[in-house]
């Protein structure tokens, strides 16, 4: 038994249907947004309501402010009976005119909300990192936006994961690290001064990257955005990538090339011991 939210219900997954009007299905034109539970507490929760009712801005979609989430994932940890999960809600559009984007006067809301279980031993402790040097980064503002038109980056990452890495890293037009197919990048220099990837390079800016700025900045530790091309990065000092369902995962590898001595550096030990610690004061 696997149980999900759609329209107003719960149900089995198997059970779960959406119109084949929805946009989402026939255009990749709906949102999603996707985190985990930690020992049945959702500390991320309202920063992803956050960015998805940013987001539904640019969709021209109805942000449902009347739904109660958090609601709806206890109740769905409840009925699946876990504390550790992951969720992921999905919020699209139907209506009889699919191929008219104008006329959204029958358009019907479509919102889902998953919880499967989630087991972190199944999370790779370190990532390998292969450069995706023929997929390009979408330009803003459509990176920004963490749409379920996510074709390119899922075949970046299966390319990727057929030559045994766990994740690629994708490139802009101007040939500049961006970020992965699922998570933004952190790295040491070789003067042990922390970078992040700067968003206007065109990134998904994520919810763990702000979370980690709030805390760096309580910690009176310094993050600066910066620009990287391949060949600078694969020389860091240290790497690692972040993302609200695996949290801080340091990358020991970007092509053949071994970051940190192949295991996790300093500075990313301490960052994620900062998390968990911000995190389990939740």
């Amino acid at each position: 038994m696997n149980e999900l939210y759609i329209n107003g219900k719960y149900c089995d997954v198997s059970e779960a249907t959406v119109p084949v009007t929805d946009r989402s299905y026939l255009f990749g034109e709906g949102l999603f947004e996707s985190f985990r539970s930690f020992d049945g507490k959702i500390p991320l929760l309202k920063d992803h309501l956050n960015r998805l009712e940013w987001e539904t801005t640019f969709l021209e979609l109805p942000f449902p402010r009347h739904i109660n989430f958090q609601k709806i994932c206890e109740e769905l940890l409840a009925k699946n009976k876990l504390k550790e999960a992951r969720f992921k809600i999905v919020l699209s559009q139907s209506g009889r005119f699919a191929s008219d984007q104008s006329d959204k006067s029958d358009a019907e809301t479509n919102l889902v909300v998953f919880c499967e279980p989630f087991d972190e031993k199944k999370i790779p402790p370190v990532y390998r990192l292969r450069i995706e040097r023929i997929l390009v980064n979408d330009p803003l503002p459509l990176a920004a936006i963490k749409t379920t038109n996510y074709l390119h980056k899922a075949y970046a990452r299966k390319i990727a994961q057929e030559a045994g890495y766990n994740d690629a890293v994708l490139l802009n037009y101007k040939g500049l690290v961006t970020e992965t197919t699922t998570a933004n990048i952190f790295w040491v220099d070789k003067d042990a001064h922390l970078f992040t990837v700067a968003s206007e390079q065109g990134l998904l800016d994520g919810v763990m990257k702000k979370k980690l700025k709030e805390i760096f900045a309580a910690s009176k530790l310094t993050c600066k955005e910066g620009l990287i091309g391949p060949d600078d990065f694969s020389n860091a000092r240290e790497i690692f990538v972040t993302n609200s369902v695996i949290g801080i995962k340091p990358v020991v590898a970007v092509d053949l090339r071994q970051i940190s001595g192949g295991e996790e550096g300093p500075i990313t030990e301490m960052v994620r011991e900062l998390w968990e610690k911000k995190r389990n004061e939740s």
